[in-house]
């Protein structure tokens, strides 16, 4: 088991660095900033700030900039087989944005009185589905840091604490360089803190799990659209991971 796989078994995140190059970055600033203002540029705060979900559908272009072989070599080994493009999503806050809440991303997420119990005895058998989110702008103070509640793979579902609204004792403070990936498992409790400058926070990524998969999960969206029709066919990459078809999983 490499490395990463490891941690993310262990630990139920990795940090993946500097995945992305500037002039990537500099087109997905742009394609992120052009889906914003077509949205009528809606100020970026609350707990999440502006929410592109489906992404493909609010920005077509980004879905070029989803497949990377690292990753997806990553997933593969992860879940045994290929990976599959469950949920496609972005976000973009600035300093009105407050605290993001505790949460996690399983499919029983809105079930208040079972994700909140502190008794909760029930564990995963094995990890089914994970986020890979890219930190357009990095994970920074600046900005608002990723917190996480690391956990094992198998540990009981119950959360470390109850109030989704602070930072708890058990937390680590993920940082890391702009372009950055943070795969991490959806039974892994996480937060943000708020900004400290009104510099942007831009964070796009998908869900993913093995194509022989098959329950529905909450947040599944599509991927398969219009918009996307000319990256489908350009990137086999994307391609596998939106249709299946079959290619040979490489790291970078």
């Amino acid at each position: 088991m490499s490395p990463e796989c490891t941690d993310i078994h262990e630990r139920g995140y990795v940090v993946l660095e500097r995945v992305y190059d500037e002039r990537e970055l500099t087109d997905i600033h742009a394609i992120m900033r052009d889906a914003w203002q077509r949205a009528g540029a809606p100020r970026p705060g609350g707990h999440f700030g502006f929410i592109m979900h489906p992404l493909f559908a609010a920005a077509p272009d980004m879905a070029a900039y989803v497949p990377r072989p690292r990753v997806i070599g990553l997933l593969a080994e992860l879940f045994g087989e290929q990976p599959r493009l469950a949920h496609n999503g972005g976000l973009m806050s600035d300093v009105s944005r407050s605290f993001t809440p505790w949460h996690y991303h399983r499919s029983d997420a809105c079930d208040d009185a079972l994700v909140w119990d502190l008794a909760r005895r029930d564990r995963p058998e094995r990890i089914t589905r994970v986020l890979a989110n890219v930190y357009v702008d990095g994970s920074t103070p600046e900005r608002g840091e990723l917190l996480v509640s690391p956990r094992r793979f198998d540990d009981p579902l119950a959360p470390s604490d109850v109030d989704r609204d602070r930072e708890w004792s058990c937390q680590e403070v993920v940082r890391c360089a702009p372009g950055s990936i943070v795969v991490f498992d959806q039974s892994l409790f996480h937060a943000a803190r708020p900004a400290r400058t009104d510099a942007p926070r831009r964070i796009f990524g998908g869900h993913y799990q093995g194509w022989s998969e098959s329950p529905p999960h909450r947040e599944d969206n599509a991927a398969d659209l219009p918009g996307v029709s000319a990256a489908l066919t350009a990137e086999p990459m994307l391609r596998a991971l939106v249709r299946g078809v079959a290619r040979r999983h490489s790291a970078s």
